[in-house]
């Protein structure tokens, strides 16, 4: 289920759990999407050139605790069919969530920020950001059914 999303010139985000409720004490999914428009590509997050690298951050109320985020490796180029330095299309980024068992019920609010270089057709735009913001409602433990 779909919880945040945003786009920003070629960049679109969007923030999805498997579920609006989590019960104290339990986990989730997080998966953060990044689609491409046609013809654009935004470097990986483990890219080395200066300033070429996507980077990431999340941000998450207190009780959520997050695990290590897996990355996707670069991108087949959706048009051509051949493996692009960086990423092209759509990607997810996953992030296992912990939900405290002493967590306070309610609206829990998380974000993610994405600050990236568009390219296309060899040149590269300004560096940008593009930001999501999403929630999940906790319950207690004993009425999580």
């Amino acid at each position: 289920m779909i919880v945040g999303s945003a786009t920003r010139g070629p960049v679109s985000a969007s923030l999805d759990v498997p579920s609006a409720r989590a019960p104290a004490g339990s986990s989730f999914v997080l998966t953060l999407t990044l689609s491409l428009a046609p013809g654009f590509r935004i470097g990986s997050v483990s890219d080395r050139g200066p300033g070429r690298a996507t980077m990431i951050q999340l941000g998450f109320a207190e009780g959520l605790t997050p695990g290590e985020m897996s990355a996707p490796r670069d991108s087949v180029d959706p048009l051509g069919g051949e493996r692009v330095q960086g990423y092209a299309g759509t990607v997810e980024f996953v992030v296992p969530v912990t939900v405290t068992a002493d967590c306070v019920p309610g609206a829990a609010p998380f974000a993610a920020k994405i600050s990236f270089e568009p390219r296309a057709s060899g040149e590269t735009a300004a560096r940008d950001e593009i930001e999501v913001h999403g929630e999940i409602y906790v319950t207690s433990a004993e009425t999580s059914s």
